[in-house]
């Protein structure tokens, strides 16, 4: 049985693009006010794969399209609860204000963050 989740998140990381022989951009998107950013997913217990989430992708807005051809659904607090009560909205590109930065790419961390090490 499919449920519908949110996942609350510090930091969008994601690279893209490239950057002449360096390979591609690393990109990191935070709220200004460090609030966390909720992502609209899906969530099932499968028998043969254990658990499984997928993460819901909208168009991104204006000023993120030169970085990136799409974007984590992101909703506000109030919107999440919604979400969780059935109440699927459009998902749309987030109206809201993120700030995108240069960051080091999360796939040349050498040493595991916060999380501990995924895989």
């Amino acid at each position: 049985m499919m449920t519908i989740a949110h996942t609350p998140i510090d930091a969008i990381r994601t690279t893209t693009g490239k950057d002449g022989n360096q390979g591609k951009l690393a990109f990191e998107f935070r709220r200004p006010n460090g609030e966390w950013i909720r992502i609209a997913g899906l969530f099932e217990e499968s028998e043969k794969y254990g658990r499984c989430y997928a993460r819901i992708t909208t168009e991104p807005s204006a000023w993120l399209s030169p970085i990136h051809d799409r974007i984590l659904a992101v909703l506000d607090f109030e919107e999440a609860e919604a979400f969780l009560r059935c109440e699927t909205p459009q998902f749309e590109p987030y109206p809201g204000t993120i700030i995108a930065a240069p960051c080091v790419s999360p796939l040349k961390q050498t040493t595991p963050g916060p999380q501990g090490e995924l895989f």
